[in-house]
């Protein structure tokens, strides 16, 4: 029998991926774990519900290479509206992304696409751990 994949406790989780498909495939994963999930396909939208409410939110999830704003900008900037947010960032290409540049920004987690539901499961349970933020 395989370990069951850790559990969310209703976080709320802002999901980000300019593909539609890859959004609501990521927030039905999240959702089938127990988070409550928001999926955008648009940075300036992420930011602007984060800028509403930087407290509605306890990780954002983002691709990294999106049309208008990076994962790094997003990033950036959900960072300086919500400071407690974690952060995971998704990239279909590690190689060459700027990993230093993601950590100064405060991103927790990078990890590569496709990425299995329990590898998903278990960074974001790890990095909501890191920040103290459980449900």
């Amino acid at each position: 029998m395989l370990p069951t994949p850790p559990q969310g406790r209703g976080e709320h989780v802002l999901y980000l991926d300019d593909e539609a498909s890859l959004a609501e495939v990521g927030a039905r994963r999240l959702e089938s774990l127990g988070y409550q999930v928001t999926s955008v396909t648009n940075g300036r939208t992420a930011l602007a519900l984060l800028e509403k409410d930087p407290a509605g939110f306890d990780l954002l999830i983002t691709d990294f290479t999106m049309p208008l704003l990076t994962g790094l900008d997003v990033a950036i900037e959900a960072i300086r509206l919500a400071p407690a947010l974690g952060v995971i960032v998704l990239s279909g290409h590690t190689d060459g992304l700027p990993i230093q540049a993601l950590e100064r920004a405060g991103v927790h987690r990078v990890l590569q696409k496709p990425v299995s539901r329990d590898e998903l499961s278990a960074a974001v349970r790890q990095v909501l751990d890191k920040i103290g933020r459980a449900g």
